[in-house]
């Protein structure tokens, strides 16, 4: 659902709304593993019995030893913010894009760019904030067409390389789980003439693959998912920015380039922008409208 804005500000919002914290990803890490544990007490099951140093060492040890030598170590570094970036909720929505973008296109075509050059001053968006500056620079359709696709492709280009870091993370952890699992094999077999110890060592000997099986499916795969989930949404504001930008930049009615915008969107959010932007529309025809009625 598309909350209302507050309708006595009468001033767009061009802050950037990177701030915020996405519940429900912690939400869904936390209760995997409180389901995990459950399904231990359910069965009779001991926790200490699912603790094992050991194999926790060789698995994540072990998988990060061989991410480090499948990725240069800054790329690796980096993972943490990226890892730290699936927590951050972003709160700007498309339908505020798009508001934003055609205030600007209302306030290029009243008072033009040196009005524009003001309202620049208070974009936090930065992608926003960078076709706007080259709006009232007067770059060449062409050029700032060549130039938004590049930021796209190189933030795109970013993320992929973070998706790719974490699914080979999933990729490897099962791996590790099932040489910790060999380990122990090992070990039992060792233990062969103690049929009291057997049955105690395979249960040792598979943690490792517990291990593995649960940091693939319940970290890193679904963090790869949510990063690609949260690509996709950057690109589509990105490129509906940029849409709007050169609509702008081509001198464009505000209103067709609001219904240029508004066919990307959900028919349950284009009518808050053609409201918004309506109202607005219809304040200012008002004393034309009457004028007419006198007339």
């Amino acid at each position: 659902m598309v909350e209302k804005k507050k309708e006595n500000s009468g001033q767009p919002s061009y802050t950037q709304s990177g701030s915020g914290f996405d519940f429900t990803s912690l939400l869904g890490i936390i209760s995997g593993f409180f389901l995990i544990g459950y399904a231990i007490f359910h069965e009779g099951g001991k926790l200490t019995t699912y603790l094992n140093p050991g194999a926790g060492m060789l698995v994540i040890g072990g998988t990060m030893a061989a991410v480090y030598i499948s990725f240069p170590a800054q790329r690796v570094h980096n993972v943490m913010f990226v890892f730290i970036n699936i927590f951050r909720r972003k709160v700007r929505s498309p339908v505020e894009m798009v508001e934003s973008v055609v205030q600007l296109a209302m306030t290029v075509r009243k008072g033009g760019t040196l009005k524009l050059e003001k309202e620049e001053k208070k974009i936090g968006d930065l992608f926003l904030k960078h076709c706007v500056e080259m709006v009232v620079d007067g770059v060449d359709p062409e050029v700032m067409e060549t130039v938004m696709e590049h930021e796209i492709n190189s933030m795109k280009q970013r993320h992929l390389e973070g998706q790719h870091i974490f699914s080979t993370l999933a990729s490897y952890a099962p791996a590790f789980g099932l040489i910790g699992t060999v380990v122990g094999l090992v070990q039992m077999m060792l233990n062969l003439n103690d049929p009291d110890r057997v049955g105690p060592s395979m249960a040792i000997a598979m943690i490792g693959t517990f291990y593995g099986i649960i940091f693939a499916n319940l970290v890193f795969v679904p963090i790869t998912e949510k990063l690609k989930a949260r690509m996709n949404e950057e690109v589509f504001l990105m490129r509906l920015t940029a849409e709007g930008i050169m609509g702008l930049r081509r001198k464009v009615h505000p209103r067709d380039i609001e219904l240029l915008l508004n066919a990307s969107l959900p028919s349950s959010m284009r009518h808050t922008v053609q409201r918004a932007v309506g109202a607005e529309a219809g304040a200012a025809a008002a004393p034309v409208a009457g004028g007419g009625a006198a007339a």
